[in-house]
């Protein structure tokens, strides 16, 4: 098992269009196992998995006992070698570091599922020790990856058995202290582990490519719930959903929006995509002409994490987007001066742009005094509310959320 070429992914656009293949076979006559790579018929095979992960495998006589295991670290240590060697393709350096596990049949496992399995929890002994390096597999690693290799597994299924829902957090005009509009964040309510946060599993889920299918999922559930709440006399208000950069690359992405939005007869209007900035930027050609397309179907667009990505204006000016979202690690020191002056400044670009400003993580009236006294806009964070699951809002709504309130503005 050979992982990860996601660096590669990030940087390069193309690379993920021509597919990492041709890179593999662009290394491949500088391996010792050139012959056998040249005649998949005497043994070696290649593919991709799921994932970030790249399967190698070839065929040979000896079993581990006879020098099996030698031979194959070597075979694997000369691919960590050469695969990690800078190479420049299309005008692009690029620079790879593999993990490699290795599992070997069948000392290791009679089938193929469980080959990889095993060649899988190999693979992430090198990626915790480090990266960069060879493992094969040994019998104690079976009990060192199982809460992980269950949680993927149970991942996988997750959608089918409806343990994904959606909570949601509101958003507060600064200045009268209405809600604005809302934001859609996707929980997994485990059988086992109860719920889990984000931060506990979508790293995963990007990892096995499952974060895709579960994009697809949140979009039309937020989509479904706005418009059921408009159904039932709620006021309408806009939803904010998170789009990944998986999704974000999908070819068919603003297709997809477009069913989701159809499917649910939800006014674009009252949808709004969310991108963080160190996608866009580091997409940016293509993310233009995505956001183009969904910007044309009337469906509102936002920059979340904004401070961090490091936009260039040129092209934050080009975008069709309607909100900045300052990212919380601009608002949790606040009013810190240097903080402070970032939070201004930003306030400040917003204006000049004509972009609404959304400060995130407000969690104290300190830093919701100043967020007024400094500007117009709007905020979202625990002070005024914690995302909460779709039944709960809709009381909250019903009651008439109130936002904490604050002292007047400075002149």
């Amino acid at each position: 098992m050979l992982a990860d070429f996601a660096e590669a992914r990030a940087t390069c656009e193309w690379l993920i269009e021509r597919g990492i293949e041709q890179v593999a076979a662009g290394y491949a006559p500088q391996l010792p196992l050139e012959a056998l790579i040249a005649a998949r018929a005497t043994g070696f095979d290649a593919g991709r998995l799921k994932g970030k992960a790249t399967r190698l495998s070839y065929w040979r006589l000896r079993g581990v006992q006879d020098g099996g295991a030698i031979e194959d670290v070597l075979v694997a240590r000369k691919l960590v070698e050469t695969v990690g060697a800078p190479v420049t393709i299309h005008g692009r350096e690029l620079s790879i570091t593999p993990s490699i596990g290795v599992a070997i049949h069948p000392e290791h496992g009679a089938t193929v599922h469980a080959l990889i399995t095993n060649a899988d929890a190999a693979m992430y002994h090198v990626k915790k020790a480090g990266r960069n390096a060879v493992r094969v597999f040994a019998p104690d690693m079976s009990t060192f990856f199982p809460d992980r290799l269950a949680m993927e597994n149970d991942l996988r299924k997750a959608l089918d058995r409806h343990e994904m829902e959606l909570h949601y957090q509101p958003k507060f005009n600064l200045r009268s202290g209405d809600i604005s509009g809302m934001e859609a964040l996707v929980r997994w309510r485990h059988p086992d582990h109860g719920l889990l946060l984000p931060g506990e599993f979508i790293p995963l889920a990007e990892e096995i490519g499952f974060i895709a299918p579960l994009g697809r999922w949140v979009l039309r559930e937020a989509c479904r719930q706005n418009k059921l709440w408009q159904e039932e006399g709620l006021t309408p208000l806009r939803v904010a959903v998170n789009i990944s950069a998986a999704q974000l690359r999908e070819d068919d992405f603003p297709d997809s929006v477009a069913l989701a939005l159809r499917e649910t007869r939800l006014d674009p209007r009252y949808l709004e995509i969310e991108i963080t900035e160190s996608v866009v930027m580091q997409h940016a050609s293509a993310a233009l002409l995505v956001l183009d397309r969904l910007s044309h179907m009337g469906i509102h667009l936002a920059i979340d994490d904004f401070g961090t990505g490091y936009s260039s204006l040129s092209y934050l000016k080009r975008f069709p987007i309607k909100t900045l979202k300052i990212d919380r690690s601009f608002i949790q020191d606040l009013p810190n001066q240097s903080d402070a002056l970032i939070v201004e400044a930003i306030q400040a670009l917003g204006r000049s742009l004509k972009l609404q400003v959304v400060a995130e993580g407000v969690e104290t009236q300190a830093q919701l005094e100043f967020l007024k006294s400094h500007g117009n806009g709007h905020y979202q964070g625990f002070l005024g509310g914690r995302p909460v699951p779709a039944a709960e809002f809709r009381r909250l709504l019903e009651s008439g959320w109130e936002a904490p309130a604050v002292a007047p503005a400075r002149a």
